[in-house]
């Protein structure tokens, strides 16, 4: 992102890949974070969190773990690394009456990164949406651990909040199927100054089965702690746009920018599953804005395909799986000083799951039609061209890869085949020199021509997850592309997971213009040097990315 005044954090719900069927939104969300800059020792390098949550903890199946990979002169794990799980010193699940780790917990299905604390240093919230509150179960919870100069991230001191935790308003949130922790969001949306973060339960029955809804958690910072009696939340229908209906799964990804003018974040909302015109799973997306007393209900914006965007809704289109803000057009600075956002959606489940992603552009203090742009892989000038599958649009993660002041879009394509099937592939889609973005030097990044990595096999599922930083501190912003189907080589593991780290060039590349150099990276997974645990069968390393 460019100059911006708080980090932002987005998250894309991933629905299983393969085949043709359109995609519907999936029984327990596989959410995977997408972070643009986290700095957790406030070195300068950027560092990276990476979720497991099909990890087993001994003979725990699917308990869920997370590695940090701390950023250094050469890249992700030079600067260190560390791994967490409900069993690390300092993260104690027993405040819920749990001893720890438990069976389909996926610990880290979901990750955002943000300045909680407002010590100016990122921290990381974890989610974990299957956990169990007793025999509630998959109710799920939230960790916050806070970043430390030097030190980085650790457990000592975090929070472990659920429902029943979070707020001191109301009894017997806890239910089961909540996914609570699905998704997570961190900004500031009013002038307190004390941070916010944002909760989405994809599977919440509110007035029906699985409406979802998100809260809105409030740190006190004088206190250390959440304020449990500020907690507040969202669900369409009461008040926020739209109507509630079974198998909406609002919440189920989260975006946080500054979409207006003005010296506040705002807060998008997917709803994949939402009906539209009487159209199931065709999707949406919510805009609340902020303000000087927090969330405005009264200007929200309901986004989708009937109204106001072209296209036209069909069923398991899933508009709203993928979130992603950036500033794509070199918008003028804010009242703050900062660059005003544009909104990218990914619709993956498009045309029998060929996929497509709308950049939604903001005009004066709000998002506009004007000048929205539809891009798939049929689209002139982009790579490869859409097929049932390919799921363009999963994954989204907007940053500056060529070094122009300006946001480019990265976007996975995780059911692309090439010579095999389902080996995945990103298109990265770059600003035009101050205009939209454009196709002049879009490119095409997949296992066969990322020199440094291994060759594209069999439901690699490259691009499940985006996320981008300086991870080597040399002024370009570099992408992180997970691949959690990788059999790695010489594991003998099925599907233990990886991932392909591309760095940036400067302006005097290949490309004439900086760019991302596919000769140039790291191939990394568990047992690689520096990176604690080891490659197992099913781990899918990778399924999140912060």
């Amino acid at each position: 992102m460019i100059h911006r005044h708080l980090t932002r954090a987005a998250v894309a719900v991933i629905v299983a890949l393969g085949g043709s069927a359109a995609l519907a939104p999936p029984a327990l969300a596989d959410s995977v974070s997408v972070e643009l800059h986290a700095d957790f020792d406030s070195d300068g390098y950027a560092d990276a969190a990476i979720g497991v949550p099909s990890e087993n903890i001994g003979a725990i199946q699917d308990a869920g773990l997370v590695h940090i990979l701390y950023g250094g002169p050469g890249g992700l794990g030079s600067g260190g690394s560390q791994t967490f799980q409900q069993n690390s010193p300092g993260i104690d699940p027993s405040i819920m009456d749990d001893p720890g780790p438990e069976t389909g917990d996926r610990f880290g299905a979901a990750l955002a990164v943000g300045d909680v604390d407002g010590n100016s240093i990122e921290d990381l919230i974890i989610g974990v949406p299957g956990e169990d509150r007793g025999l509630t179960q998959d109710s799920g919870a939230i960790h916050v651990l806070f970043g430390h100069v030097s030190g980085g991230l650790t457990g000592t001191g975090s929070i472990t909040l659920d429902q029943e935790l979070a707020s001191s308003l109301s009894d017997a949130d806890n239910e089961p199927g909540d996914q609570w922790g699905a998704a997570l969001a961190v900004g500031r949306v009013d002038s307190d100054f004390e941070a916010e973060v944002f909760v989405g339960a994809p599977g919440e029955d509110v007035s029906v089965v699985d409406a979802g809804q998100v809260w809105v958690l409030q740190f006190d910072f004088g206190d250390f702690r959440f304020d449990t009696f500020a907690a507040t939340q969202l669900n369409q229908g009461a008040s926020v746009e739209g109507a509630q209906a079974a198998g909406d799964r609002f919440g189920s990804a989260l975006a946080i920018g500054d979409l207006g003018t003005d010296a506040f974040d705002d807060l998008a909302i997917g709803v994949p599953g939402d009906e539209v015109t009487a159209i199931d799973n065709a999707g949406s997306v919510n805009v609340l804005y902020g303000s000087a007393t927090g969330l405005s209900t009264s200007n929200d914006q309901l986004w989708n395909q009937a109204a106001p965007l072209p296209g036209g809704p069909e069923a398991g289109d899933a508009f709203g799986t993928a979130l992603a803000v950036g500033d794509f057009n070199e918008n003028a600075a804010n009242v703050s000083g900062q660059f005003p956002d544009d909104l990218a959606v990914g619709t993956p489940g498009e045309d029998a799951g060929e996929g497509v992603a709308y950049v939604i552009y903001r005009n004066g203090n709000s998002l506009v039609t004007t000048g929205a742009q539809v891009w798939s892989q049929d689209t002139a000038g982009i790579s490869e061209a859409g097929n049932p599958g390919d799921a363009f649009g999963r994954s989204l993660t907007a940053g500056d890869f060529n070094g122009d002041n300006q946001d480019d879009l990265a976007v996975g394509v995780p059911g692309e085949d090439g010579v095999n099937a389902g080996v995945g592939a990103v298109n990265v889609i770059y600003g035009d020199r101050g205009a939209a973005l454009g196709t002049d030097n879009q490119q095409f990044l997949f296992g066969d021509n990322l020199t440094f990595g291994d060759p594209a096999e069999t439901d690699d599922a490259l691009g499940t997850a985006l996320t981008n930083g300086d991870y080597n501190n040399n002024g370009e912003s570099d992408l992180l592309i997970t691949i959690p189907g990788e059999e790695v080589p010489g594991s003998g593991a099925t599907s233990p997971g990886a991932l392909n780290l591309v760095f940036g060039k400067d302006t005097f590349g290949i490309f004439g213009f900086g760019g991302l150099d596919p000769d140039d990276g790291q191939f990394l997974h568990q047992d690689s040097p520096g990176i604690p645990d080891t490659t197992e069968a099913l781990d899918n390393f990778g399924e999140s990315a912060r």
